[in-house]
């Protein structure tokens, strides 16, 4: 994963993702994880709201001890464990409210855990190219510039820019 900052002159900078990495979850391990991360030539890494609200304060503190930054990976109407079956909840329902409230709400908690980017996999599949698909994004861009934070929103099936054919029409 990289971005470019706006920062002259420009600057390439490369992030590690932490979906999939052993201990991305377990406060006790980031200390040491984060240290061969950095090491590795990365200068951020991009985590999912379970990570980083695994222990908020620790997380920022260990980012900073590394000098590494944060990518935060929202998902719209997602980002919870289910209390009764133990599994992660990445998307629950297809209802274009849900999804405007869920993300602002997770950018509002990305902002505050430190980040510099926000990767977004926003809106339904359902909804195409059509009024709820532009709804959403007039929205999402309102929202990004009270934020101040940029956010990119992601290609990933069933979400709103699961096809390049929809994509293109928005």
């Amino acid at each position: 994963f990289s971005w470019v900052t706006n920062a002259m002159p420009t600057q390439l900078k490369v992030a590690k993702t932490l979906w999939g990495v052993e201990g991305a979850t377990e406060p006790q391990k980031w200390d040491e994880l984060f240290a061969r991360i950095k090491a590795e030539g990365f200068d951020g890494v991009e985590a999912i709201t379970l990570t980083w609200r695994a222990d908020p304060q620790r997380f920022s503190e260990l980012l900073n001890k590394h000098g590494l930054e944060l990518i935060c990976q929202i998902h719209t109407t997602g980002g919870d464990i289910d209390k009764k079956t133990g599994e992660y909840q990445y998307l629950t329902s297809n209802k274009l409210h849900d999804h405007l409230a869920s993300f602002v709400k997770l950018t509002a908690e990305a902002k505050q855990a430190g980040a510099v980017l926000i990767n977004s996999h926003s809106g339904h599949d359902s909804w195409g190219s059509g009024e709820k698909a532009l709804s959403f994004f007039k929205h999402a861009l309102r929202v990004e510039a009270a934020l101040g934070v940029p956010v990119v929103h992601e290609t990933h099936r069933q979400r709103l820019l699961f096809s390049p054919y929809c994509t293109a029409e928005l």
